[in-house]
């Protein structure tokens, strides 16, 4: 099925979230700084060390892409790592890019869990 998300495919654009977060980290920062200080600025930290420990993650394992559930679940990472930019260039609030990078990790768990080999 050509709509189907391969694990490079949700790699790549994880890997792109990552790269606009660093392009706008230091503001991404400050904004974290005026909206909650110091402890916002570590869970934001916290939150981008979680997503590049995804990525690594699903660099280093083999997934059973062609599970229905799988697909799903890729789908959905997928959009809200692509979401993650789209947040960033907004930046309305700090707390809208943690939710939305937490959504790619928690998603990213599952399917470790799940579809892991």
């Amino acid at each position: 099925m050509s709509d189907d998300i391969s694990k490079t495919e949700l790699l790549g654009s994880i890997t792109t979230a990552i790269q606009r977060i660093n392009l706008r980290k230091a503001a991404i920062l400050q904004r974290a700084l005026d909206e909650g200080g110091p402890d916002l600025v570590m869970e934001v930290l916290d939150q981008i060390q979680e997503l590049r420990d995804a990525r690594f993650e699903l660099i280093q394992r083999n997934l059973d892409t062609d599970n229905d559930e799988y697909q799903a679940l890729a789908a959905a990472a997928k959009r809200e790592a692509e979401a993650i930019g789209e947040d960033i260039e907004a930046l309305e609030s700090v707390a809208k890019v943690l939710g939305t990078i937490a959504n790619v990790v928690n998603f990213m768990g599952r399917i470790f869990i799940r579809f892991g080999i």
